[in-house]
């Protein structure tokens, strides 16, 4: 089935951005828009961000992954700010039913 269409477009900056989702994913898309030198980190916890559990977005690239979550913490790393666009397809799930994704321990190695 497919998912229900959720798209949106910010500027990242050296702060984390927390993107959390009503409802689980089935599939996301993260493209880093800028042009130039920037570069985003995008992970599934905050705590992704603060290890090695992150991807990597160098401007003009693009990440799709068919994933269940419900979060998405962003941040820009080089450079001041950063446009991205998340487009995802929803599930009927509700996000409160889904497992937490801590980065360790339990559903381990989810960043």
């Amino acid at each position: 089935m497919s998912g229900i269409p959720y798209v949106t477009s910010s500027v990242a900056t050296s702060g984390v951005t927390h993107l959390a989702f009503d409802r689980v994913t089935r599939f996301i898309t993260v493209k880093n828009n800028d042009i130039g030198t920037t570069q985003i980190n995008f992970a599934f916890t905050a705590n992704g961000l603060g290890t090695y559990n992150f991807f990597q977005l160098k401007d003009g690239e693009t990440f799709h992954a068919e994933v269940r979550i419900k979060d998405l913490f962003v941040t820009c790393v080089s450079g001041t700010t950063a446009e991205y666009t998340v487009f995802a397809g929803m599930t009927t799930i509700n996000s409160r039913d889904f497992p937490i994704l801590s980065g360790s321990g339990g559903i381990s190695g989810v960043g």
